[in-house]
């Protein structure tokens, strides 16, 4: 359905399903300009906060992450029909960014050029086989 039924490799998309399969090694590709990546030292000139934080906060947001996902788990099992939609599909979105769209262009360009000659060559083979017949 997205560009014509291949995948680009240096799309979001591509970049996207590379992250749900492998979390830790492959970040989730967020959508230009919807981040603001920050150092440490940044984020907390901006907010005023530290980024470190003590055995008990740790404890809370692990406390609150349990609460969250036992809630979500609640609102699937009562809602059945839609219990493939998840934490994780509610993160994955349609929308496609190429990386590098010059390349895909080029790409695709090539692809077709390459597909041309491919035919050229098969009629030229053809021609040559049917000729061959006729003289024998």
């Amino acid at each position: 359905e997205h560009h014509g039924g291949h995948v680009p490799l240096h799309g979001r998309l591509l970049a996207q399903w590379l992250h749900h399969a492998r979390p830790r090694e492959c970040p989730y590709p967020h959508i230009a300009g919807t981040t603001t990546p920050q150092r440490p030292e940044e984020w907390e000139l901006a907010l005023g906060k530290s980024t470190a934080a003590t055995e008990d906060e740790m404890l809370q947001h692990i406390e609150a992450a349990r609460s969250k996902r036992a809630a979500a788990a609640a609102a699937a099992a009562a809602q059945p029909e839609k219990s493939d939609e998840g934490l994780c599909s509610a993160m994955w979105t349609m929308e496609e960014e190429l990386v590098d769209a010059r390349a895909h262009k080029r790409h695709g360009e090539a692809t077709s050029v390459a597909l041309s000659m491919a035919r050229d060559a098969l009629a030229e083979r053809a021609a040559t086989r049917v000729g061959a017949i006729v003289a024998a």
